[in-house]
């Protein structure tokens, strides 16, 4: 069960026109209602419990892959779901765009709009998702992440001489 706002729900299935419309027409751009969320917590059969959480458009486009709308609501003002509602540790939609979709345009939008406030480890980003592009890297080098020389050392030894290129530019 979810209690998504309109523009939650329209922001979740990716309608880009609804999204507008709801906009347009006052909705507000950081409440996509509640939505069910993994928790830390297990029952007795061992099953992860789920509970209603609050969400926001932006976290859930970015959770679903729709490009669009998320370049959309950033564009428009979105915040972070860790800058609407204090609970989250991380910044949904940023690791979504990153490391699920690797979707550059997506992460552009987020860092373009100061969505994503951080800094990004760039040998971090190279251990947890290996085949990282080198546009990505190029990308979050001209958002102001620049590559220390460990980054350089940790792409060699991954054997990521396309990597290490872009970060001796």
């Amino acid at each position: 069960m979810t209690e998504l706002s309109e523009i939650g729900n329209a922001a979740k299935i990716g309608d880009l026109d609804i999204v507008k419309s709801l906009f347009e027409g006052k909705a507000d751009i950081n409440d996509g209602g509640r939505g069910m969320m993994l928790t830390a917590a297990f029952d007795e059969d061992g099953e992860q419990l789920c509970r209603l959480k609050p969400t926001t458009p932006l976290f859930l486009a970015a959770k679903f892959g729709h490009t669009d709308v998320v370049c959309y609501l950033a564009d428009n003002g979105a915040k972070s779901i860790k800058d609407v509602y204090p609970a989250p540790q991380f910044d949904g939609a940023f690791a979504w765009a990153l490391d699920e979709h690797g979707d550059v345009k997506m992460v552009d939008a987020l860092l373009r709009n100061k969505v994503f406030g951080g800094p990004v480890d760039l040998s971090r980003r190279l251990k947890l998702s290996p085949n990282t592009t080198t546009d990505m890297f190029q990308l979050l080098i001209d958002h102001g992440n620049n590559p220390t020389v460990d980054d350089i050392e940790f792409a060699k030894e991954m054997n990521r001489d396309d990597v290490v290129a872009v970060f001796t530019k």
